[in-house]
């Protein structure tokens, strides 16, 4: 614009950025500065917001909560939000121990985060132990069944009057006795009564008593120490369980298999031994003279036939031969000892 002396306006042009002289902001009192002219669009700004940028269009603010971080959503705009540890880029590294972390980042099955077992130190992962786990009372089991391995009974139902647990070898069953012969059995609430049905006084005793009657066994139905008495098939065995004969006497060592003795004199002695070596035998010992060691082989009529002493003397008819038996001629022997001693016994001898 062009004036003249005296203040008149003679001429005018556009104004330019040169015409306007540098003015402070307070002379600022209206409009908003836009974003294109440096400003940031926007007329106003939240309290303690965060001026958030649109491009070309106005500035926002935005707000959070107390524990609160600005994050970014699925459309890469700022919020204010919790963190979401899911998201890969969430969080990244290992929060040590000493931190308030676990310093660890993967682990195996069956482990726990604790610290050492019985001892104080930097919790890790590790196998639970016995120790970590305290007593508790049998009341809190309340679920499952402890088997036999574990010291239970491994049974489920309660047992009804009269049961008892029996091991099988592997479990308990649950079972009532059986009454047997002679026997009752009477099962109440937490009792079993076992008692007898027959009358004492028509049984022996096991401690020993006296029998008015016959003893009447059944065939084959007597067997003492396994073979010590048997009756078997109407014969009687000492020694064997199945005697052949009407009485059968068996000796394993080969030893006089009957021996019977009497108060008569000091000894009367009448012994058998059969068999012995292919060899069959019939003796009879008897009437030893008091203080004696002769023996004799005779019967009940004769008397003594032939008599043996300790000290290798035999006689025929005689009880105290003098004289061993001659090698050499034994008729002569036999035949004076008997004439010689004939007064005695007054035998007779006959040949064939």
């Amino acid at each position: 614009m062009t004036v003249d002396a005296k203040g008149r306006v003679t001429a005018g042009s556009t104004l330019v950025a040169g015409d306007i002289p540098s003015l402070p902001a307070s002379v600022i009192g209206s409009g908003v500065l836009g974003v294109a002219n440096g400003g940031t669009g926007a007329a106003t700004i939240t309290n303690n917001g965060v001026v958030i940028g649109a491009g070309a269009g106005a500035l926002s603010s935005a707000t959070g909560t107390i524990g609160q971080v600005m994050t970014v959503n699925g459309s890469n705009q700022p919020i204010f939000g919790t963190v979401n540890l899911g998201a890969a880029a969430a969080v990244s590294g290992t929060l040590a121990v000493a931190n308030g972390g676990t310093g660890v980042t993967t682990g195996t099955a069956n482990l726990m985060f604790a610290t050492p077992s019985g001892s104080s130190g930097a919790p890790s992962l590790r196998a639970l132990t016995a120790t970590d786990l305290p007593f508790h009372s049998a009341a809190l089991i309340n679920s499952g069944t402890l088997g036999v391995a574990n010291g239970g009974t491994g049974l489920t139902a309660a047992p009804a009057n009269g049961q008892i647990a029996i091991g099988n070898g592997t479990n308990y069953a649950l079972a009532t006795l059986t009454a047997g012969s002679g026997i009752s059995i009477t099962n109440g609430s937490g009792s079993v009564n076992i008692a007898s049905t027959v009358t004492p006084s028509n049984y022996v005793a096991v401690a020993g008593s006296t029998m008015t009657g016959v003893l009447n066994l059944p065939a084959n139905g007597l067997v003492a120490g396994t073979n010590q008495l048997v009756l078997s098939g109407g014969n009687v065995g000492i020694g064997t369980t199945s005697p052949t004969k009407q009485i059968q006497v068996y000796s394993p060592s080969n030893q006089t298999m009957i021996q019977v003795t009497s108060s008569y004199g000091t000894a009367n002695d009448v012994g058998f031994r059969t068999e012995a070596n292919s060899t069959y035998w019939d003796f009879q010992i008897n009437r030893l003279a008091a203080g004696a060691t002769n023996a004799s082989i005779g019967n009940l009529t004769a008397g003594n036939v032939m008599t043996f002493t300790t000290a290798g003397n035999v006689g025929i008819a005689a009880n105290n031969p003098s004289g061993a038996m001659p090698h050499g001629n034994i008729i002569t022997y036999f035949l004076g000892d008997f004439f010689s001693r004939r007064s005695m016994c007054s035998p007779t001898i006959s040949f064939k």
